[in-house]
């Protein structure tokens, strides 16, 4: 046999066994590297994010009480905070005024647009657009948005536009497309919920997807089966989920309807019927299995990853951002 015979033979059996690479377990150091690099990933992403002009803007503007935006975080935590705001009585122009340190109305407009300054950059001027907002009651939440359209001017330069509609029917949310373009990344989100109180069953389905102008930073798409339970409820059955985070990737199936939610024996009920994997995409090496398990020492459930060899770590000591977006939600 030639060489070239030889090689002719070889090529493709390479090529069968790096296209059917399957997905192993990675030993506990392998894991925690891995875990380590995307952690590291996240908090360069989220510095990088935060030295931005028009994140500087936006968070000086969300976290002043005398905003006229409906939209800005309180002492709560909460972001969508006032129930009762009312889009056509704070119609105006705004600036800030230095002396006094808050928003100043200045005359009526048919939108509202406040003039502020760029924090650390006095001599740059921010405008910011609130073209529309409009709310509507859902069962489990007053006000919810239905449609808001709002751009972001940082000395004439448009660095931010949001575009975000929404549809309730049968007093439930339906559908939510929402389109966050920033000078640097693009940020959009899609729910639709099919089927309806006459139907026993439905369907909550939609994707998540956010890239700047070098990668894919996360995306994700997630279905969930749906049962109906007249005149204005539903529960979910069966989750699934599949996201990726730059090089990490997360499938999630949980049979959520065989789940009792007053079990005593709830983290057993949950880890039995749930199967929750992360992986490492550069490797196909698997990261370990997410479960829930009392935290040492205190009366509490928290998600843990277990490794190859058994042992686990708490998923947010692990990935140092979960832990601000927990203490977020539940502040």
């Amino acid at each position: 046999m030639t060489n070239k015979q030889l090689y002719l033979l070889i090529l493709p059996l390479l090529f069968f066994t790096f296209a059917c690479k399957t997905d192993h377990p990675l030993d506990k150091k392998e894991a925690v590297n891995s875990l380590k690099i995307l952690n590291g990933d996240l908090i360069n992403f989220a510095v990088n994010t935060s030295q931005k002009p028009w994140y500087r803007a936006m968070k000086f503007l969300l976290n002043q009480s005398s905003s006229p935006l409906p939209f800005k975080n309180d002492t709560s935590g909460n972001f969508f905070n006032s129930l009762r705001y009312s889009f056509a009585d704070k119609k105006g122009f705004y600036v800030w005024d230095t002396v006094s340190g808050t928003f100043v109305k200045q005359k009526d407009t048919s939108m509202i647009l406040i003039y502020f300054p760029l924090p650390g950059k006095m001599e740059s001027y921010c405008k910011f657009f609130l073209y529309a907002y409009e709310m509507q009651d859902t069962r489990s939440r007053p006000g919810f948005p239905i449609d808001i359209r709002a751009k972001l001017f940082i000395d004439n330069h448009e660095e931010l536009s949001l575009n975000h509609h929404a549809l309730i029917a049968e007093n439930l949310l339906s559908v939510v497309s929402s389109d966050l373009h920033c000078s640097d990344f693009h940020l959009s989100f899609h729910m639709a919920r099919e089927g309806d109180f006459s139907q026993k069953s439905g369907l909550v389905k939609g994707d998540l997807q956010l890239r700047d102008d070098k990668q894919e930073i996360i995306s994700a798409e997630y279905n969930i089966d749906i049962d109906y339970h007249p005149p204005v409820t539903y529960s979910f059955q069966y989750i699934r989920l599949m996201m990726k985070v730059f090089e990490s990737k997360l499938e999630c199936n949980i049979n959520y309807g065989t789940i009792s939610p007053t079990s005593n024996e709830y983290a057993n009920e949950f880890n039995k019927n749930s199967g929750i994997l992360i992986k490492n995409l550069e490797n196909s090496g698997i990261i370990g299995n997410v479960v829930l398990a009392p935290e040492d020492g205190k009366d509490k459930l928290d998600f843990f990853i277990r490794y190859s060899d058994g042992t686990m770590s708490k998923l947010s000591d692990q990935i140092i951002i979960l832990k601000k977006i927990l203490n977020k939600k539940y502040s």
